[in-house]
Parts: structure tokens; sequence; C-alpha cells
């Protein structure tokens, strides 16, 4: 394990759950299921709360349904491991394959604007799985808006202008902010 800070940009890809056996080992439950970025890596940074994150080296990782196996070098027992349940796990961008065209990481969506025949909707500060589909959480000013990232509400996505457009808002779940806060 190591506390070394890295200037590269690292990216969420699981959760730690809970312990695997009394030898250190967890369980990962990955953002995207079908990933095989734990088998394709020799560290990972695991970040717990607000605690300092720290790199560790994969030292075993197998499937089991939902989730990864991951053993990690020097998390040798249970209590150790129950001590990381909650933790993200991170690695570092450069390790992610390249995507064709059209295709994004969720995490370059993070703080672009969302806007409808340009009317500024909100900025992006989430997203979630739901039947298959990564569905973005927008902030706005005035309400909140979920945008499923299929053709039928994505105009378009420009990373360079930090910007998506979306087709008209009505059929978009909405939250009014006055009702949550």
């Amino acid at each position: 394990m190591s506390t070394e800070r890295s200037a590269e940009k690292r990216v969420e890809i699981g959760v730690i759950g809970r312990p695997h056996g009394i030898r250190g080992a967890v369980h990962v439950f990955l953002h995207n299921p079908a990933s095989e970025i734990l088998t394709e890596v020799e560290r990972v940074v695991i970040a717990p709360g607000k605690a300092d994150a720290a790199t560790y080296r994969v030292a075993e990782v197998r499937r089991t349904g939902k989730s990864c196996v991951l053993a990690l070098e020097g998390v040798d027992d249970r209590n150790r491991a129950e001590a990381l349940t909650g933790a993200r796990v991170l690695v570092p961008r450069s390790a992610l394959p390249s995507l064709g065209e059209g295709e994004y990481y969720v995490e370059d969506l993070m703080g672009l604007e969302v806007r409808s025949a340009g009317e500024l909707l909100g900025t992006v500060t989430g997203s979630r799985a739901q039947g298959g589909v990564e569905v973005l959480a927008v902030r706005g000013e005035a309400y909140d808006v979920e945008v499923p990232l299929v053709e039928e509400y994505v105009v378009a996505i420009d990373l360079a202008a930090a910007r998506i457009e979306v087709k008209g808002t009505d059929d978009l779940p909405r939250s009014a902010r006055a009702a949550r806060e």
C-alpha cells in the first residue's frame, strides 16, 4: 500500500462491498459489471470516505455473480477488509480502453451544461444505471431533471464546448427543488 499522490486523473470504476472470507479479500461492485478492468491493472486506488486514498497492488481478481472478489496486497485479514467497505475503487484514466466515435465515459460528462433548444436546463451532477441505460442527473436552477443517455433524448454531446444538447424536456422526469429542500 502506498499513499503517494498522482497527477494523473483517476476514474471511479466501482465500490467495495462486504469482505469475502477471512483472508482480507473484498467484493467489488463495478459500475460497469461487464468490465474486465480489474484483471487488466496492477494497482488500484482505494478511497474510503474522506480519508486519504491509498494505492494497492492487485493480488488476485475473480468473478462471482454480480461482483468481483478482489485481493489486495497489504489487506490480509477480515478486519482490514471490513475497514474498506463502502470505499471507492479508482484506476488511472490511461488504464481505460479507448472509445469509438460517439462513445463517452460518464465521468467525462460530469459538470457539462445541459441545454434544450438553447435554454440552460442545468449541469450534470451524477448518474445512475437504470434498466441497462445510463441516466444523467442534471441540477437546474428551479428544478432537477433526469436525462437518459439515449438518442430519443440526447441530440449531441460536445466535450470541447462542455455541453450536452437534449430534445424537448416535457417527457423527462423532474423534481422541484423547493419540494426537496
